[in-house]
């Protein structure tokens, strides 16, 4: 995370540069800085308790607040039937017409980076993209998306044919996705005696310990007594009881065996077609901007690529000048993608680079 975070900076610094030594390549003007953060307090978990060494201990989790810091650096080229800008004027210009990017094609990016903070879990999620309008009929998209929320990570190349239709842009073609082994479960395929979860248990390495409570001291279980199992891994104790092995650590057994089975896979790849459509609309101090992607058919070009339902996204981005380099944002998507779902409603500040 800390060297994205550097990458990221350095980013920023070369974007003012550029700016600042008023550089022609349009490569970063018009381009919009953003960042956002929410914060809320944290669910207030159940009290839970455990037996260590004889005596009732509480071990109830006490979760830090929650948050959710966005980040980033974007420029979406205006479609075609916005109002270009001009040496001179005569009133019919907009302000999107002067200050966006000018290129009803060209070259769009959008970099975004999130540190997130979900009842006591933190991660990262990460969306970087730059895509290609051309001049006549075709649009190139290259992505890489990381989302550790939802163990969602992937890489497309994604090209399509494209027609715009006023304020509607309407594209078609087909995307190949490099992504994890989604859609199967290692645990249950390699473990047939699935039920005998101790069995299971030691033979991933976890092992136990008889002992009871000997109150009396005199060597035996008598019937006032209790007896429990110690769970040790690696020759470390990990727990008191056998139900509190089960219900704090052997979800993350196998959770633990799922991840490296999928990882040792390796890349799976899938192709994809793909149906979009892109909805933009503006005046003086608001524009609009709604789109939708939907993949209904896919193949896999490897062992275990994708071959599940349709996946889909659509999302909203809303923004309102407050001067002329300064916007108010809201951003909405919903995502489904290899039976994954992801939602995330933001809104913060952007910053405008002339």
């Amino acid at each position: 995370m800390r060297n994205s975070i550097y990458i990221f900076l350095v980013f920023i610094i070369l974007l003012l540069w550029s700016n600042k030594c008023n550089a022609q390549l349009g490569l970063f003007k018009y381009g919009t800085f953003y960042c956002g953060i929410g914060l809320n307090n944290s669910l207030n978990e159940a009290n839970t308790y455990t037996i260590q060494n004889g005596l009732l201990t509480e071990t109830s989790i006490d979760n830090e607040f929650n948050y959710r810091f966005s980040f980033g650096f974007r420029r979406l080229a205006r479609l075609n039937f916005e109002q270009k800008g001009k040496s001179y004027t005569d009133g019919s210009e907009t302000k999107w017409g002067m200050f966006r990017s000018s290129l009803a094609n060209g070259l769009e990016y959008n970099f975004n980076y999130e540190m997130v903070r979900d009842r006591g879990l933190e991660f990262t999620n990460s969306d970087y993209w730059i895509r290609y309008l051309s001049n006549n009929f075709y649009q190139l998209n290259l992505q890489a998306t990381n989302l550790e929320g939802i163990d969602l990570k992937y890489q497309q190349i994604d090209l399509r044919l494209k027609a715009d239709l006023r304020a509607l842009r309407i594209t078609i073609g087909g995307v190949c996705r490099f992504h994890n082994a989604y859609g199967i479960d290692p645990f249950t395929r390699d473990f047939n005696n699935a039920d005998d979860f101790e069995a299971i248990a030691e033979e991933l390495g976890y092992n136990n310990e008889y002992y009871f409570l000997d109150l009396n001291n005199n060597n035996h279980l008598d019937r006032e007594e209790q007896s429990f199992y110690r769970w040790y891994f690696d020759g470390v104790e990990i727990a008191e009881t056998t139900s509190e092995f089960f219900k704090y650590h052997y979800s993350g057994i196998i959770n633990k065996y799922n991840k490296e089975e999928i990882e040792a896979l390796g890349i799976q790849q899938t192709i994809s077609a793909v149906v979009g459509v892109n909805w933009y609309k503006y005046n003086d101090t608001y524009h609009t901007l709604l789109w939708a992607n939907v993949l209904p058919y896919n193949e896999p070009l490897s062992d275990y690529g994708y071959e599940g339902g349709i996946d889909y996204e659509v999302g909203a981005l809303i923004q309102k000048d407050i001067t002329n380099s300064l916007a108010f944002y809201l951003e909405a998507v919903y995502l489904s993608y290899f039976d994954r779902e992801n939602y995330n409603i933001k809104t913060g500040l952007n910053y405008i680079i002339k």
